[in-house]
C-alpha cells in the first residue's frame, strides 16, 4: 500500500484511502491540472495495477474542483462464492 500512497500523492494529498469490500480513495488536490479527465483517468489506472483486477467496476468515479473521490468494487458474482 505504500508503494501506491507514493504514487498517489503526486497528484494531491490522500484524505481518505482503503482496502476493504470496496476500495476508496479520496484525494484533495494541490493543483487544477487534476480537474483534467486525462489526470482522473491516469490515477484510476494506478489503483486498478494495485488492486490487480480484484476489485474492476467503478461505483463512483467524482472528480471536482477540489477533490476526485473513487470508489471500486469487486465482481458482485465472485464476492457471492
Amino acid at each position: 500500500m505504500e508503494e501506491l500512497k507514493e504514487k498517489l500523492v503526486k497528484f494531491g494529498d490522500i484524505q481518505v484511502l482503503k482496502d476493504e469490500y470496496v476500495f476508496t480513495l479520496l484525494l484533495t488536490k494541490r493543483t487544477k491540472k487534476l480537474t483534467l479527465a486525462s489526470t482522473a483517468f491516469a490515477i484510476m489506472e494506478i489503483v486498478l495495477d494495485y488492486l490487480d483486477e480484484s476489485k474492476p467496476f467503478v461505483e463512483v468515479m467524482k472528480n471536482e474542483e477540489d477533490f476526485l473521490l473513487l470508489v471500486l468494487k469487486p465482481n458482485q458474482n465472485e464476492s457471492r462464492n
